[in-house]
């Protein structure tokens, strides 16, 4: 990949660890203003997703995404962080901690409408405990994920 830089750019690469160094902070600051600038003062939805990676850790990626009237809005990956485990708190805790990402000068709690999830337990007990928080927000499940759980159901029910 160096050399195919250094042949169709015809600058010096600087070592990867020059990058690190010294523009990846950088980079994730430029990126995490101009997520400011994009959502600022509009209402705003949030979604948690929560996966394992082929290690066995818990990555969860917190997606957000401005609400417009009259057209769709801006969606962002504000941030993907491993969790020690999944549960409520972990997923309540992540949740808030990326808001006061997002609005570092404060949250505005009142701004977040719409929390989607998927239908796990743990999800939905977070969402319920967010509500406190988060007075105007609303949370649902995924339309795939809420039918995936109705299928089960409707299976468990007709095997009997």
């Amino acid at each position: 990949f160096i050399q195919f830089l250094k042949k169709y750019t015809s600058h010096p690469i600087p070592d990867e660890s020059t990058l690190r160094k010294g523009y990846l902070k950088w980079c994730y600051e430029e990126v995490l203003d101009k997520i400011r600038i994009s959502v600022g003062d509009n209402k705003t939805w949030v979604s948690i997703n929560e996966m394992t990676d082929v290690n066995g850790r818990y990555i969860a990626n917190v997606i957000i995404g401005v609400l417009k009237e009259d057209s769709p809005g801006e969606i962002f990956l504000l941030t993907c962080e491993e969790l020690e485990r999944t549960n409520h708190s972990t997923i309540a805790v992540l949740f808030d901690n990326s808001m006061k990402l997002l609005w570092p000068n404060g949250v505005k709690s009142e701004n977040i409408l719409l929390f989607v999830t998927d239908a796990a337990p743990y999800m939905i007990k977070a969402g319920k405990g967010l509500k406190m928080l988060y007075p105007k927000m609303i949370h649902v499940t995924c339309l795939a994920h809420a039918y995936i759980e109705w299928l089960k159901k409707f299976a468990a029910t007709t095997r009997k």
